[in-house]
């Protein structure tokens, strides 16, 4: 009776342990842009300058900054729309992006933020998964925002 009750739990354990994590199923770059594209809202801007941190869309005068949507299609073009509340002169910005996996980043050839440009900014992303990922822009511009570093969040557009 030891001997079944054992084989059953040794089982159970084996098929509980075999359970995949849908939130990192395919490729990085599969979770990033699907099998043709994939639609990211920012959902969190933190500027760090030294130990002092601004959250970004909740300090912004309108809020608009948490509306802003990035395409990412799988051909390494994209999509970077200024929606609903508009903080930028720049509407939608169209250009190709570049991924790399070792170390995990993605190059957008340019963004716009707060009526400021951006060009070649590099995400080292810290966390992926398919329904959203994050990471930091390390190399602010020193003419820009006067920051060390953004720390941005993007979740799926569903």
């Amino acid at each position: 009776m030891k001997k079944i009750l054992f084989l059953g739990l040794l089982t159970f354990a084996a098929l509980s342990c075999d359970k995949k994590d849908p939130e990192a199923e395919g490729t990085p770059m599969e979770r990033l842009a699907g099998v043709e594209a994939k639609k990211w809202k920012l959902t969190k801007a933190v500027a760090w300058s030294g130990s002092l941190s601004l959250d970004l869309i909740a300090n912004s005068a309108n809020k608009c900054l948490g509306d802003n949507e990035l395409t990412l299609r799988s051909n390494n073009s994209y999509i970077l729309e200024d929606t609903g509340v508009k903080c930028s002169t720049v509407d939608r910005i169209e250009d190709q992006w570049i991924f790399t996996e070792s170390p995990l980043q993605i190059q957008l050839a340019e963004i716009s933020l707060m009526d400021r440009t951006f060009k070649n900014v590099v995400l080292d992303i810290s966390e992926l998964k398919n329904s959203s990922f994050s990471g930091t822009v390390n190399n602010v511009p020193e003419n820009s925002l006067k920051v060390n570093k953004i720390d941005l969040t993007f979740t799926l557009v569903k």
